[in-house]
């Protein structure tokens, strides 16, 4: 597990280890300056020129001593500043003293654009902003980071190809958000110091971070563990947190799973997810549906039980009360439309569950408008039924949400724009009375109203039919296998990227399809360190 950060925290790890603990910001920007050189010496050839754009902030002292340390190593360095030294940090001012002592080469923007030596096959040094942007970017800095990304793009050959480092994040994205501030500098490499950063991790980070290298510079054990950063991503070693396997067990011993699913005409869903449940280690999976899909999921599934809702609606939910009672998990949503019926599903699965319920499609829009009703905002246009209202308020604490972002504008009012902008804020503040909330996107947000999990397993193969179904199966098998609500989720949402990016190495993005993914968890559980 590995913590990230937003700009504030970062901000208060920097101020707290230079004031509680009296280590110099000269001395953090050195050792974060040697860090970025070894990256871009281990990557680069010394015969490429160097150019450093470096703004007047603390940031810009990182990319000035990064290019005097290359200066040093033999590398031909040209530093661009758009700032004079009166407006530079304290410690910025030094490292362009020490630079200018030995002889570097500062050169102003206008300049060096005209300068056809720097415009291919060079490495380019981003140090203009760092994290704490906090407004729109204009003017001479937009034109800078416009040129660096034409720079940076204009060439067919890779032997042309310029390549981006950023220091401590890409210029123009906001460090907690990932939001572009106007525009950004699209980086190759981004070298960060001290924990990953949250906007490194959302929105079209992916696109404009490159590779992200975090460097340990010194800040002490101590700061981090005294910041408690709220904020967490899963690496390939957080594997042995899935639940452990015994030698002396058998299929009761994984636990039993229902997944409440389908209706006529939507059977894949129902399957996608049973088949999930079971590739994960679950020992036993019933699937409750509708009569038209009870053969084709014997068929399809034969290792499922399987049972069905239909029949007299007035004496559904207590016909289906012993199936849900009989698991350790359930799902309820996937296929199953938003007829009376589905209501009534929801409905019990909510009530009679003995364990958690991982409530997904359907099952949300059926909830539509109630969180807008919860946190007081205007209400969606859909109305959920009192008595469904009243069951989710009263069960809430055993519940897993898994919303897409379309579905979550129908259940918290808020457009795609806005959640987008803010998705962690959306999720945490939808998170009622201890609701574990999943809320789907590129880079999937998990949290339980406290704690924050970003996924960044996964690829866009993965964005197609059925998807999400898999999704709920892996999550409510290692719910039933004993795994507590908030790693459930979180493990099922990496788990369920990583078999997406097994599937995405052997059939490529464009062929992905749901049953791939569910396919390929095998190839990610079978390498679980022991």
């Amino acid at each position: 597990m590995r913590y990230a950060a937003d700009a504030i925290m970062a901000r208060k790890i920097d101020d707290l280890t230079t004031k509680k603990h009296h280590i110099p910001s000269i001395v953090l920007m050195e050792r974060a300056s040697l860090c970025t050189a070894d990256i871009i010496m281990e990557n680069e050839a010394v015969t490429k020129p160097v150019v450093v754009f470096a703004g007047g902030g603390n940031n810009g002292g990182d990319g000035i001593a990064t290019g005097r340390i290359l200066h040093e190593n033999g590398y031909d360095v040209a530093i661009v500043c758009f700032s004079s030294k009166d407006r530079m940090s304290e410690q910025t001012v030094l490292q362009y003293d020490i630079a200018s002592s030995l002889g570097m080469e500062f050169i102003r923007f206008d300049d060096f654009y005209d300068k056809s030596f720097y415009q291919k096959n060079c490495i380019i040094i981003d140090a203009i902003f760092g994290v704490g942007l906090n407004r729109e970017i204009r003017g001479e800095y937009a034109d800078c980071i416009n040129k660096i990304n034409h720079m940076c793009r204009s060439f067919n050959s890779n032997e042309l190809k310029n390549t981006v480092y950023s220091i401590d994040i890409p210029s123009g994205l906001n460090a907690s958000t990932g939001r572009i501030m106007g525009t950004a500098v699209k980086a190759d490499h981004t070298v960060t110091y001290g924990l990953m950063k949250t906007g490194l991790l959302l929105q079209d980070a992916a696109e404009f971070a490159g590779k992200v290298h975090v460097c340990d510079i010194g800040f002490p054990k101590e700061i981090i563990d005294y910041i408690k950063p709220d904020w967490y991503y899963f690496e390939e070693n957080d594997l042995n947190l899935l639940p452990a396997r015994k030698s002396q067990s058998n299929k009761g011993t994984y636990g039993k799973v229902v997944i409440c699913a389908g209706s006529p005409g939507m059977c894949g869903a129902a399957y996608l997810s049973a088949y999930a449940a079971y590739r994960c280690g679950c020992g036993l999976v019933k699937v409750l549906t509708c009569d038209e899909n009870v053969d084709i999921i014997k068929t399809m599934l034969p290792e499922a039980l399987v049972s069905s809702y239909s029949g007299d609606i007035q004496d559904m939910e207590s016909r289906i009360k012993d199936d849900i009672l009989w698991a350790d998990a359930t799902v309820v949503g996937p296929g199953i439309g938003i007829s009376s019926e589905a209501e009534i599903l929801t409905l019990a699965a909510l009530k009679y569950s003995r364990g958690s319920v991982v409530i997904d499609a359907d099952g949300i829009n059926l909830l539509s408008g109630l969180g807008c009703e919860m946190s007081e905002e205007k209400s969606a246009s859909f109305k959920v039924s009192d008595l469904l209202a009243e069951a989710f308020k009263e069960n809430s604490h055993k519940v897993i949400m898994t919303p897409h972002l379309k579905e979550m504008t129908r259940y918290s009012g808020g457009s795609i724009e806005d959640i987008k902008n803010d998705i962690i804020g959306y999720a945490l503040k939808y998170c009622y009375n201890n609701t574990v909330l999943v809320l789907k996107d590129a880079r999937t947000v998990v949290t339980d109203g406290k704690k924050v999990y970003i996924n960044i397993s996964g690829n866009n193969g993965m964005a197609t039919g059925g998807s999400g179904d898999v999704l709920t199966g892996l999550i409510a098998s290692f719910l039933a296998q004993g795994a507590d609500r908030i790693s459930a989720a979180a493990l099922g949402v990496y788990v369920h990227g990583l078999a997406g990016d097994a599937a995405a190495k052997k059939l490529g993005c464009y062929s992905l399809i749901a049953r791939d993914i569910a396919d390929n968890i095998s190839e990610v559980l079978k390498v679980k360190p022991q």
